[in-house]
């Protein structure tokens, strides 16, 4: 209320049909999320808006249309919400059914670059814990020293009629290895080339530790 009219923005330039169509054909005109750029915040840049309004003729004696009452409701929330659901039940439907990790990444990618309103830039990172043959080398590593560990276990349950419970939960948390997530590599952009040279390809959080430190 007490707005002055140019808040509304592009507002009569979209609505002017509609306005038309009520004044013409004098009977109440109903219009659903009609999208307008407004100027609510002098310091900010454009906003995006969404309204719904029902346009209802105000007719003279003569049953002519003399103007129109314009009842609004913003229903920018609304909008914004069910276009985000939809981004996230894009990324469901993308990521179903791949079994390598890098269609997974894929899929995510081409969700999100279907909602620039929300997401005009994004640079997507998969954390990992060294190369890919490093990797491999780790992976092969962990599963070697848990099988010794698992067969160290069985002999000591054999030989000690299987210790006592706090021993084996002892035992256990000994061998469990923290696994060192250190590097990070470039999986996908949004609003940006791939061919970027700004964005960097990978890098590492160690390295961003230590400078920080």
């Amino acid at each position: 209320m007490g707005q002055h009219v140019s808040t509304f923005g592009d507002f009569f330039e979209k609505a002017a049909p509609a306005i038309a169509m009520a004044m013409e054909e004098g009977r109440v005109t109903s219009v659903t999320n009609l999208p307008i750029t407004m100027d609510r915040h002098e310091s900010l840049s454009a906003e995006e808006s969404f309204w719904s309004f029902d346009l209802v003729p105000v007719c003279g004696e003569d049953g002519t249309a003399n103007g129109v009452l314009n009842t609004l409701s913003e229903t920018t929330s609304v909008v914004v919400a069910e276009r985000r659901i939809a981004t996230v039940l894009d990324i469901a439907r993308e990521t179903t059914g791949f079994e390598s990790i890098d269609d997974v990444w894929a899929g995510i990618v081409s969700a999100l670059r279907k909602n620039v309103e929300d997401i005009p830039y994004a640079v997507l990172y998969a954390v990992t814990h060294g190369s890919d043959e490093g990797d491999e080398n780790n992976t092969n590593g962990r599963e070697a020293k848990a099988d010794s560990s698992d067969e160290e276990e069985e002999e000591e349950s054999k030989e000690g009629g299987g210790g006592d419970k706090d021993d084996q939960q002892s035992t256990t948390s000994d061998n469990d290895e923290e696994i060192d997530f250190t590097d990070c590599r470039r999986v996908g952009t949004v609003g940006f080339s791939e061919d970027d040279e700004q964005i960097p390809r990978e890098f590492s959080i160690r390295d961003q530790d230590s400078s920080q430190g």
